[in-house]
């Protein structure tokens, strides 16, 4: 009996040691598997994002304790990039075009997970496109633009990269320059004593403008000019027009013919037809007047900037030639007042007789 006690006492122990060990072990397997990962590493140093420069150079470490790092660039296998924290790479002779690094740190068996940068070569010189007028030509504006377009997106653009090409005028000056990305504005005034000359706009290649990556403007080349469009300005009125061709007031025929000229050449011309609209139109201009207001019809012409000139005419219907002397006379009060008229008239029946005889 006493035995059988001790026995069972040995076997407690022996399942309670096993149990002591089990969880022990089983403890540090869980301590194991807790254990925190390695954290990716920091880049503290890389190029610029665009840049015009083919060697890329990397600076980056760890908070952890790492043995090594490990590096990809453009997609490449992973290998050994550095051994301590900082540690520091370099990738001469990069291709012009996007890249990107990813880092990872090691420590022991573990591996981070990578961080990565992405960032693009750019080499090409930006070039100037045109340099275009906003407005019309010739124009009597007291200021004119210009728009000034680029292959690509620019810096540094400002007023002491134009300059002004004046003939005859007295003090134009740029007054305004604005505009972002591939696109400018210039503004000019055309103010001065001489109302009339010529203005246009050059840029010139003075080393300020130059593309997000650094590239200075390539074209035109370093000290040399860009050519911009031309406006003719005038600010003084055009001579009033000269009519020389006009039909007879009063006229019998509905049909009207016009025609005139103006002292200054390349003028264009503008009419208006019974105090109508003005409209574009050359010399000669016919048309055919309606029977409206009374017969009174109206024609104005000018020369642009407007300078008009206007003709009035009446055009008078004929009658058939069925009016009798005699029958005229009774009309109009008596054989001298039949001759006078006929005289007048050179025999022909008008609209002022057709009213008398209608209303007898």
């Amino acid at each position: 009996m006493r035995r059988f006690k001790t026995a069972a006492r040995t076997t407690k122990a022996f399942v309670v040691l096993l149990a002591v060990l089990a969880l022990g072990l089983f403890g540090v397997g869980m301590f194991a598997f807790a254990a925190p990962s390695l954290p990716a590493p920091t880049i503290s140093a890389h190029p610029a994002n665009p840049i015009n420069v083919t060697t890329a150079t990397f600076t980056y470490t760890d908070s952890s304790s790492i043995s090594s790092f490990q590096c990809s660039i453009d997609g490449s296998v992973f290998s050994l990039c550095g051994t301590t924290r900082p540690s520091t790479k370099s990738y001469p002779g990069l291709a012009p075009g996007a890249h990107q690094l990813q880092v990872k740190a090691v420590s022991g068996s573990q591996t981070s997970s990578p961080t990565s940068y992405s960032w693009t070569i750019d080499t090409t010189a930006p070039s100037v496109v045109s340099i275009n007028r906003v407005g019309a030509t010739p124009t009597n504006a007291s200021s004119v633009s210009w728009t000034v377009t680029l292959n690509e997106s620019v810096q540094g653009v400002d007023a002491s990269d134009f300059y002004l090409v004046n003939s005859g005028l007295t003090s134009p000056s740029i007054t305004a320059v604005g505009g972002t990305g591939s696109t400018y504005t210039v503004t000019a005034n055309t103010d001065g004593t001489v109302p009339s000359g010529s203005l246009g706009l050059n840029l010139q290649n003075n080393g300020s403008i130059h593309d997000p990556a650094g590239n200075v403007l390539g074209s035109p080349s370093s000290g040399n000019d860009f050519t911009g469009q031309v406006y003719a300005i005038d600010k003084v009125a055009p001579p009033q027009p000269v009519i020389t061709t006009r039909p007879d007031d009063p006229n019998g025929t509905a049909i009207s013919t016009f025609e005139w000229t103006d002292t200054e050449s390349s003028v264009v011309f503008q009419c208006s037809r019974e105090n109508g609209p003005w409209q574009p139109c050359s010399s000669p201009l016919t048309y055919t007047a309606d029977s409206g207001n009374n017969g009174l019809h109206q024609f104005a012409y000018a020369s642009s900037p407007l300078s008009p000139s206007q003709v009035a005419f009446s055009v008078v219907p004929r009658l058939p030639q069925t009016c009798a002397h005699e029958r005229l006379a009774q009309c109009v009060g008596g054989e001298p007042n039949a001759v006078a008229l006929e005289q007048l008239f050179a025999g022909e029946c008008r609209s002022e007789i057709m009213i008398v005889i209608l209303n007898e």
